[in-house]
C-alpha cells in the first residue's frame, strides 16, 4: 500500500457490475471482513452501480483487487 495515494477524506468511490442483491450478497462477506473498510455501500438503483468505500487505511487501487477477486468490475470514480 502506497501511503501517497491513501485517500483522506477516507470515502473512495467506484462504477462497478455488481448489479442484483445477489452480487452484493456475494462480496459483502469479503469487504466486512476487510479491518481497514469502516463502511460500504452499492447503489444498485444507480446505472453505475456506485460501490462507496469508508477507509482511511485502503487506497483505490487495494479496494478494486479486493472487488475484482469476486470477478467483479471496479473503477475508481474521481
Amino acid at each position: 500500500m502506497d501511503g501517497s495515494s491513501i485517500n483522506p477524506a477516507g470515502v473512495l468511490v467506484f462504477k462497478t457490475n455488481i448489479s442484483t442483491q445477489h452480487d452484493k450478497d456475494n462480496i459483502s462477506p469479503l469487504l466486512d471482513a476487510d479491518n481497514s473498510i469502516s463502511d460500504w455501500h452499492v447503489d444498485l438503483d444507480d446505472c453505475d452501480k456506485v460501490l462507496r468505500v469508508v477507509t482511511c487505511r485502503l487506497c483505490a487501487m487495494d479496494v478494486i483487487e479486493l472487488v475484482n477477486r469476486k470477478g467483479y468490475l471496479c473503477i475508481e470514480l474521481f
